[in-house]
């Protein structure tokens, strides 16, 4: 079994005058293939669903999947890629700006 790499910050986001702290979690177990990003978050007791994004280094965020829980996984992502995360919250039909991005380095195989 692969020896698991996590990596945390801390993100604060703001719901219509709420405010709602993230810690990312993100873990990559070495040696498995295809490789999977899978990120964890604190849940905001305000949020009915949350809505998960992806950029790579320059590029615009676009919304990758959305989780009624406060985790989602990004399969399969490619091998020595660089990806930013952030995720939004819903909540009454309204979503937040999105987090304080988290930086993901997707290793080499």
């Amino acid at each position: 079994m692969g020896t698991a790499k996590t990596w945390g910050v801390v993100a604060v986001v703001v719901l219509l005058a709420a405010i709602g702290v993230f810690a990312f979690r993100y873990s990559e177990i070495a040696g498995k293939k295809p490789h999977t990003v899978t990120l964890h978050w604190d849940a905001s007791s305000q949020a009915t669903s949350y809505n998960v994004y992806r950029r790579t280094e320059g590029g615009k965020f676009e919304k990758i999947g959305s989780s009624p829980t406060p985790s989602y996984e990004d399969t399969p992502v490619p091998a020595g890629s660089i990806f930013y995360y952030g995720v939004t919250t819903v909540q009454g039909g309204q979503e937040s700006e999105i987090s304080k991005v988290i930086r993901v380095e997707v290793p080499k195989d």
